[in-house]
């Protein structure tokens, strides 16, 4: 039986280590000749070779909203899409599972105009991989885009997750505010009107209400009509009522049948009905 030296063994098992690890290694696309990565820091404010060359136009992007992804070997970085209006204020931010490159443009033609970009990576303390900008400032009304990726890593994937949140602006989204009131008939004895009806600010709600007259109950309550929820607690004492034209229908009381209005105002934001 043959024996073999330590020395040996510790070679062989290196070399599966190497050859394993080599295995999960894949090489990334390099930079055109010529091109720094200052050019691209810096921001030249022209179009560049990144968003020509390397980069996958994966639609439209939701303010606000995180975006998870991971870029391949062939298409090393994704942009996303979003409108800004002239003086909107954004803020972007990205994880990376390594080295990566942040990017910030906007639409010019038919090319992407840098406006800011940076690396992804790790802290002082060697700590995660992130990128941000705080409190970018549109000069311009049009379609602006992030742009995420890696020409590095030690896998056939990068993964990300990068997020555009709007910081003011017309991009701010804003709270709705839902408008009720009740009117009893003059005509019909017994009738009462229920109104309700979204809008955009709770100043709006105020104005609306100013325009109406004989209204009863009025409450200027957060949130869309169709959001709102009702706990209907009340005793069963049924009513006969009526949403915009539909058939008359029995409900169990009539907080049931304000429910049943709030609910139906989710396609227009306003709806009416009496019982």
């Amino acid at each position: 039986m043959k024996r073999f030296s330590s020395s040996v063994l510790l070679a062989a098992l290196l070399a599966v280590a190497a050859c394993s690890q080599q295995s999960t290694t894949v090489d990334r696309p390099t930079m055109p000749e010529g091109v720094t990565m200052e050019a691209l820091v810096n921001g030249s404010g022209k179009a560049d070779w990144l968003t020509r060359w390397f980069t996958k136009d994966m639609g439209a992007l939701e303010l606000g909203v995180n975006v998870y992804g991971q870029n391949t070997v062939s298409e090393p970085f994704h942009l996303y899409r979003f409108k800004l209006k002239k003086g909107d204020v954004v803020s972007l931010e990205a994880f990376g599972s390594y080295w990566g490159i942040l990017g910030l443009y906007r639409k010019s033609g038919n090319d992407w105009k840098a406006l800011a970009s940076t690396y992804i990576a790790a802290d002082a303390n060697g700590n995660g991989y992130s990128a941000s900008f705080k409190g970018f400032t549109a000069s311009k009304d049009g379609e602006h885009a992030v742009v995420v990726g890696s020409f590095w890593g030690l896998s056939p994937y990068y993964k990300y997750d990068v997020t555009v949140t709007c910081d003011e602006g017309s991009c701010k989204p804003k709270t709705p505010y839902c408008v009720t009131w009740n009117v009893v008939s003059d005509d019909v004895p017994g009738r009462t009107y229920f109104y309700v009806e979204t809008v955009d600010s709770y100043e709006a709600g105020k104005k609306l209400l100013s325009t109406i007259q004989g209204f009863s109950n009025e409450q200027i309550l957060v949130g869309a009509c169709a959001d709102q929820g009702l706990m209907c607690i009340m005793l069963y004492k049924p009513v006969c009522g009526v949403i915009l034209n539909d058939p008359e229908k029995n409900f169990g009381n009539s907080c049931s049948f304000q429910s049943a209005i709030f609910q139906r105002s989710k396609e227009d934001g306003h709806m009416k009905g009496y019982y």
